[in-house]
């Protein structure tokens, strides 16, 4: 590899060295931030749940169907997010955790506005 993708992998997959593929404190950064990432899918589908059975609609298409079949939506709200997980270097996942934390607060403040 040389030039730009040596330097993008370098950057999201870490140093290739023993000092780096030894560091504790790497190790349970990568982990923290995965944890934090399944956590927030989790957020979002039972804040997802507890609104459709208070009566609220589903407004994005793809979920709203997701909800009429229990088997997809495990498949799709926990079993993909735990490979992406699992597979994705840590650092990737960063803006998809900032993208979750503003859906979390978005349908939060909107379960709030409803029942106020």
């Amino acid at each position: 590899m040389g030039g730009i993708s040596r330097d993008l992998a370098l950057y999201f997959y870490g140093r290739p060295d023993a000092k780096t593929a030894v560091n504790p404190h790497r190790r349970h950064h990568g982990l923290f931030i995965r944890f934090v990432f399944l956590m927030l899918q989790q957020v979002d589908l039972a804040l997802t749940l507890f609104a459709v059975s208070q009566g609220l609609t589903e407004r994005n298409p793809f979920m709203a169907g997701l909800l009429q079949l229990p088997l997809l939506l495990i498949i799709m709200k926990q079993i993909i997010p735990l490979l992406i997980a699992w597979f994705v270097p840590y650092r990737i996942l960063l803006p998809a955790i900032g993208f979750l934390i503003l859906l979390t607060i978005w349908n939060a403040v909107q379960l709030i506005v409803h029942f106020l």
